[in-house]
This record gives C-alpha cells, structure tokens and sequence, in this order.
C-alpha cells in the first residue's frame, strides 16, 4: 500500500528534509502513479517501470524549473 512505503521511507528521511518529502516526492509520485493508471484503464496503454520512472524524473525537474524549492533537496542539483 502507498501509505505504507511512504511511512517507511519517512522514517529514512533527516528530519528537516521530512516536510518536503511529505509535500513534493510523495505528491509527485501519487499523481504519476495515478495518471499511469488512468492511462491503462482508460486508454489500454501503459509504460514499463523503468519509463515510468524517467517520467517522474522528468517531471521533478520540471518541478524544480518552476521553483518548487523543496524538491531540490532530493535531487542531484540539490545535493
């Protein structure tokens, strides 16, 4: 269950990181995921799980280029 690993993935995240965990990562891959299934109900089409992730990378970095601050601490640039 998606609450379950966002539980135990937020117990491996530094304290101060923890609020935008909560508001970036786990948005970002709430709504991936659920586009992705939408996609394959609706639409018969679905991506493996590896261009699944590029698509979330992808769309992190958009996030990061429309200044959604808190994810820069999970990224590359961020680090």
């Amino acid at each position: 269950m998606l609450s379950d690993w966002w539980h135990q993935a937020r117990l491996q995240v530094p304290r101060h990181f923890q609020r935008g965990f909560d508001s970036s990562i786990v948005l970002l891959v709430s709504w991936e995921l659920w586009k992705e299934q939408n996609c394959r109900t609706f639409q018969a089409k679905s991506l493996s799980a590896s261009s699944l992730f590029q698509r979330i990378v992808e769309e992190a970095n958009a996030w990061l280029g429309a200044g959604v601050g808190a994810m820069s601490v999970f990224t590359a640039q961020g680090a």
